[in-house]
This record gives structure tokens, sequence and C-alpha cells, in this order.
């Protein structure tokens, strides 16, 4: 028998009802095969069709800004549509966010809150006493990464760093 075939063969043969199938193929080849199938490949597939944007006051779908927004994307937080949504470990992500989150290589997810360092090296730079501590938090955290959620400058850390400094020498002299 050639591929081709057997490949014509395997297109003619219909899927099972039941997940579980004890004699299939018997009539098409003459002998009983036992399958199990995932219960997804039997399913009927359900069409999606989304919900078009009633008035202007309606979020719209980042992707498809003609369509209304259904859900908000867990790893992007975008407003996405049905057609962008699937899910992804319990939560309703865009196909676009997966993409990207494969190509960088990683699990993304959407962070809410950071510790602000240099908003802590600031303050502590202006408690003249923890002048050294102040220095030691620009030193670890300068290159550590983003200092806020919202983009901002590392002016803080210059600040913080020069006032932790002035301590510092401020320090030196009245101990030693």
């Amino acid at each position: 028998m050639t591929l081709t075939a057997l490949n014509d063969r395997r297109k003619t043969l219909p899927l099972p009802a039941r997940t579980v199938s004890d004699d299939y193929g018997r009539e098409y080849c003459g002998k009983a095969h036992h399958i199990r199938l995932f219960p997804a490949i039997i399913r009927e597939k359900e069409t999606v069709q989304p919900e078009t944007l009633i008035d202007s006051q309606q979020a719209s779908c980042y992707f498809h800004p003609k369509f209304a927004a259904t859900t908000v994307c867990a790893i992007s937080g975008r407003f996405i549509c049905d057609l962008c949504t699937t899910e992804w470990e319990g939560e309703s992500v865009s196909l676009t966010a997966l993409q990207e989150m494969h190509t960088r290589g990683g699990t993304l997810k959407l962070e809410t809150e950071r510790v602000l360092w240099d908003s802590i090296a600031l303050v502590l730079a202006f408690l003249f006493i923890t002048g050294p501590v102040a220095l030691m938090l620009v030193a670890w955290f300068w290159r550590k990464g983003p200092t806020s959620l919202v983009r901002r400058s590392r002016i803080r850390y210059v600040i913080a760093g020069c006032v932790g400094a002035i301590d510092t020498v401020l320090l030196a002299r009245l101990f030693f």
C-alpha cells in the first residue's frame, strides 16, 4: 500500500460518536482497533459571533475596533472581543499576548504593584543618619529595572545618591 493510498483511506474514516471505541475501523480495514479520543475532537465546534458596537459609550476591542469588548486580557490588560479571547491557565487572554509571551520566552503576568525603591532611597537620604543606606539602595537598584508602573525618569535615584553622599561625608566627619 502506498503512502498516498494510506492518506486517502485516513481521510475517509469518520470520527466515532464516543470518546472510547473498541471496534473502530472494522468496516474499513477488516480489523477492530481500540481508540481513545480527546473530547475536544468530537465536540461540536461553536462559531463565535462578536457583538458589534451599539453606542460610543461601549468599550471596543483593541484589535477589532468595530466589535464590543467582552473581557480584559489577563496578560496585557487590553480590552478584547470574543474573537480574540482564549483560555490560558484559567484566565481569559488574547492570542496576541500569548504569542508575545511565547516569543519572549517566559510567562508574563499583568503587574499591578511594584516597590518604588527610588522613593524609598530618596526618603532615607533626607533622614541624615540613613544616608549611607540610601547610597546602598541607589547602588543596588539603579540597574534593576523600571522604577514605576508609569514611566518616570531616574532623577529620584540621582537626588537620593547626591544627598546620601553628602549625608555620608557629614556623618564621617562628625564621628571621625
